[in-house]
């Protein structure tokens, strides 16, 4: 059985794909909400897509919380991006407590209910290290010596904020009683 992934980035679907080989993605970037809670952010998300599409789907979206800047940009990521970069994010924190988390918050729709999923890694923000997507060249996990960035997609998956929300999605499906059998190997 394939699960869709409503996603406009083909970056994020990689990495889905390749922890869930039988996801198939729908190309539509979805209009976000504009507001500092990332739960309203994605059940907003859900509701949109659900109106127009009638089967199970999954959607994400992302955050980075910065401590120092009283958690912002936190879901409007994409717009700071966009308006500073990352050397511009960066920036913001110099001379401050770079620590930071990037949160990722998958909304799955099965049909009639929508279900959330999170999964945070900790880590700092750095100097940028490369032209990667999102804030993967200035987000240093604890722990590791390389960026988002720097790490191959396989280093990636199994430590990234992604990562963690996917699996708990995973294991939602896998368990879930009304099917007895494994959605994904």
């Amino acid at each position: 059985m394939s699960l869709t992934f409503i996603t406009g980035n083909k970056n994020k679907f990689a990495e889905a794909k390749a922890l869930l080989p039988d996801c198939v993605r729908v190309d539509i970037d979805v209009p976000e909400v504009q507001s500092l809670d990332p739960r309203e952010v994605i059940l907003d998300k859900v509701a949109r897509i659900a109106k127009g599409f009638d089967q199970p789907f999954f959607c994400e979206d992302v955050s980075l919380v910065i401590p120092s800047l009283n958690n912002f940009p936190g879901p409007l990521v994409k717009f700071a991006l966009q308006s500073l970069g990352t050397e511009g994010i960066v920036q913001l924190v110099q001379g401050k407590d770079p620590s930071a988390q990037a949160v990722c918050m998958i909304g799955y729709f099965d049909g009639v209910n929508a279900h959330i999923f999170e999964g945070v890694v900790s880590g700092s923000l750095v100097k940028p290290t490369g032209s990667s997507f999102g804030f993967d060249p200035i987000f240093l996990p604890n722990g590791f010596d390389k960026t988002f960035d720097q790490m191959s997609l396989e280093e990636k998956n199994a430590c990234s904020h992604r990562f963690h929300a996917l699996m708990k999605l995973k294991h939602f499906l896998d368990s879930c009683s009304s099917s007895n059998r494994t959605l994904f190997t």
